[in-house]
Formats: C-alpha cells, structure tokens, sequence
C-alpha cells in the first residue's frame, strides 16, 4: 500500500501483482441437530470468581458458573456472532467494488484501464487499502477460534486443508490461466482461445505470478499456512491455561489498547522499507506478518470471554485514532513531503500500521454493537461469498475489456462496471458453481446436502471455508 501513495507507474503489458484483497472470513453454521455452540474443555481453568460485567450491547455469554468459584473452558459458551458473518460478507463485496475502482486510477500496473480516472476515487482506495486486508485477516482469526473450539487442532487442521486447498489448487490451475489469457488477448499478445492456451500455460509450471500463480488467491495460501500455525499454537494454549488469564487481563487494562496497536505500527516501520508486499510467502516479511499478526488478534479476542464487548466499548476511541492517523497520511500525501524529500520516512509506515489496527478495531467495535442480530439470508450469502471471490477478478477483467473502448464518463461507467462484475460474478456462482457438487468442492462449496440452513448463522462450527 506503501508504493501506491507515491508517483504513478508507467503502464504496459505485464503480469499485475496479485489483488490484494480479501477474505476470509468467517463464522459458521451448527450441524442441523445442535443449536448452540460446543465447548471445549480446556485453557481457562483458574478464571476470578466474579462475573464480569458486560457494557450494553453485549454478545457475549458466560454460563453454568461453578459453586466452587471457578470456571473451566467448557462452560464458555461465546454466542453466536451474526456480526462476522456480516462483516466477511460486507468485506468481500467492498473487495469486489474496490477491484473493479482499480480499473480508473493512475497508479499501478493493471493491464486493463477504463479511460476515465478519478482522484476522488484515488483518495477513496487508499483509504479502504489502510485496513482491508488487516480486516480480513482478523474475522478469519476470530472465525477460526470458534472452530478451533469445537473440533480441536486436528478436526480443525483437517478441514482446513479439505476446504481451502481445493479452491487454491483451482485458482492456480483454472482461474489465473484464464485472467492471463484475457489480459494477453487484450494486448493482442495472442490470438489462442482459452482451451488452445489452457494446455500451454499449464506446461509453463508454477510460477507465483505467472502462468500458474495463486494471483488473488494469495489469501486463501495465506491463509491454509496460518490455520496450521494456530492449531499448534491452540494446543499449546489448552496445555498453558496462564496464558489465557494473561490475554484475558491484558485485555481488561485500559492502556492495552494503544500498547496493541504500536505493534502494527512497528511491525511495518521496520519491514515495510526493505521488504514490500510481493504476495508470494517466502519473500514477504512485512504482508506475511502483519497479515498473521491481526489474524492472531482475531483469535486472541474471540478467544476469551468478553473480548467482543471490549471492542465495542472501544468502537469511539478507536474510530477517533483511525481518523487522525488516516488524516496525517493523507495530509502529507497533499503536501508531498515523500517527493520532496525522496524517501519515505519510516513515521509514515508506523502511522499506516497503527491506523490499520485502529480501523480495524473501531470496525468490529461497531459490528458488535449494532450488527450482532440473526437473519434468514446470512447462511446463504456467508455461504456464496466464497466463490464469490473467486470469481469476482476474472468477471472483472472481462468487464474491463467490455467497457475499454466505451465513453460513458466516469460515474457512469463505474457504476456499470461495478453492476455487471457483481451480476457477471453472481450468475457464474448460480449457474455453474452452486448446481454441481464437483464445482461446489472445487470452489469452496460443500457438497448440497450439506449445504447450511436458512436459520443458521452461528460462529460455533465451520460452514464456510475461510473463518
């Protein structure tokens, strides 16, 4: 992100760097014979006597308080969080959106250009770009606490592998060919059809941003290498209940806060100069651990009690931090302080890593407040949103070339290209994904028989692949 703010690229045909994006996010659904999340019975033995005392709007749930005075994990029972479903929901569709806005900026290195830009625009992508992705990383963190608990590290390792390795393998072997075939016969590198090229590319070999690269699906590699790390880390925590007492009074220390959020900051100040976002895993330091670093705080807040509630008691301090911090970068972005002095000062990459810990919090702070209610919808749409994503980029581009030549003006043409990516993308998951369970699997899905139920909605088991 720190390389968009300074000077625009020269365009040209090349491989685009992965879209940053999105993801994983989730909560989840009980099997249709359980309604209420499963305990678990280990790493909180030794909790205080006293209940604590939730602020308004609370979510979470303490039950089945022992007589002796302590409480074990088993009788905590976190409740259902219709806030993450709709936050994983909300952040693919705002993927979607900001992808397609990538089509009308100046900066960047997109193959596919809409002839119009818009500063305004610009602005706007800079700012989603502070902590989207962080986001992401953090609803899946938390999703994956809720499963953690109610399948244990290997039920939990396994059905990592089973949900997200076939989308990965299919993005690589089906999804990125087709973006790089659409991008070279836009540039008129080649005049093959898509199944002349398919059978090359794939002779080409692995490749993180080539032929067969993960492209968009980054997230979803990302993300299967950090799930097995925290099942490891989770079966350490069960076996050292200490240190869930310890997150547990971190948590309720009112300085935490900004003592949480310098480590972002740092974080960034120390490997974003040297080590740029690549997408690629092995040469990654700076996305890779701040990516795992807000999937951890994901984990760590659904992981004790009471930490949701902490966040929305936090929702108006965090959201005051997030502005002022996205005010300085922006300010010295009009000023041109950067250009002026050639370099980047490593002040600006503290202040991008602690605005996207303050956003991302004031966030699900708000989240928690307002949005933890159920809905008839939510089981479906956290269900489609997968391959969703999948899907989005490729309908994007080919949207991009739909629109290349035509001369709508700005906000007419975005708001088509936004309309048809989202009704392109949606009729691709209707119609040639969600009918056929091979598809289904390919793409994230389970098979139908298996697919959720209308009332369900709940964080407590996996329903959908990237919690």
């Amino acid at each position: 992100m720190t390389r968009a703010w300074g000077a625009a690229k020269a365009s040209g045909f090349r491989q685009p760097k992965p879209a940053s994006t999105s993801s994983t996010i989730s909560s989840s659904r009980m099997p249709s014979s359980r309604r209420h999340c499963v305990p678990s019975t280990a790493g909180t033995e030794g909790w205080p006597k006293k209940r604590p005392s939730h602020p308004p709007g609370e979510t979470g749930r303490l039950e089945g308080m022992q007589d002796q005075g302590h409480r074990s994990s088993s009788e905590f029972r976190p409740s259902r969080r219709h806030d993450l479903d709709r936050l994983r929901i909300l952040a693919f569709l705002l993927l979607a959106v900001t992808h397609t806005g990538n089509l009308f900026v100046s900066w960047g290195d997109w193959p596919i250009r809409s002839g119009y830009t818009s500063w305004g625009l610009e602005r706007l992508l800079l700012f989603v770009s502070l902590w989207r992705l962080p986001l992401v990383f953090f609803v899946s963190g938390a999703g994956a606490a809720f499963s953690l608990r109610s399948r244990g590290p290997g039920g939990f390792t396994w059905e990592r592998f089973r949900r997200l390795l076939p989308p990965l393998m299919g993005g690589v072997f089906l999804i990125a060919p087709l973006q790089v075939w659409m991008q070279a016969r836009y540039a008129g590198l080649t005049g093959e059809s898509f199944l002349e090229f398919l059978p090359r590319a794939w002779a080409s070999g692995p490749s993180p941003q080539g032929f067969l690269g993960w492209q968009h699906l980054w997230f979803v590699g990302y993300l299967l290498v950090f799930c097995q790390l925290l099942a490891a880390l989770h079966l350490l925590a069960t076996r050292h209940p200490a240190w869930t007492r310890w997150a547990a009074g971190l948590m309720g220390w009112r300085g935490a806060f900004l003592l949480v959020g310098f480590v972002p900051g740092l974080l960034t100040a120390l490997l974003g100069p040297g080590h740029p976002r690549s997408y690629v895993l092995y040469d990654d330091w700076w996305n890779l651990t701040l990516s795992l670093g807000f999937f951890l705080m994901g984990y760590a807040i659904a992981g004790v009690p009471g930490g949701f509630d902490r966040l929305a008691a936090l929702r108006g301090r965090a959201l005051a931090l997030g502005l002022l911090s996205a005010g300085l970068l922006f300010t010295q972005d009009w000023l041109g302080i950067r250009t002026f002095i050639g370099w980047t000062p490593a002040w600006h990459f503290f202040t991008e890593g602690f605005a996207a810990f303050a956003w991302v919090t004031a966030i699900a702070g708000f989240a928690g407040a307002h949005l933890n209610r159920p809905a008839s919808w939510l089981a479906q749409a956290n269900e489609a949103v997968f391959p969703f994503f999948i899907w989005h980029l490729p309908v994007m581009w080919a949207v991009g070339i739909l629109l290349a030549d035509v001369r709508l003006g700005f906000p007419a043409e975005f708001a088509l290209a936004v309309v048809l990516t989202f009704a392109g993308t949606a009729a691709v998951v209707c119609w040639a994904v969600y009918p056929f369970d091979p598809m289904r699997i390919l793409f994230g899905l389970k098979p139908r028989d298996l697919a959720p139920l209308p009332e369900l909605g709940a964080s407590g088991d996996a329903k959908a692949p990237t919690e």
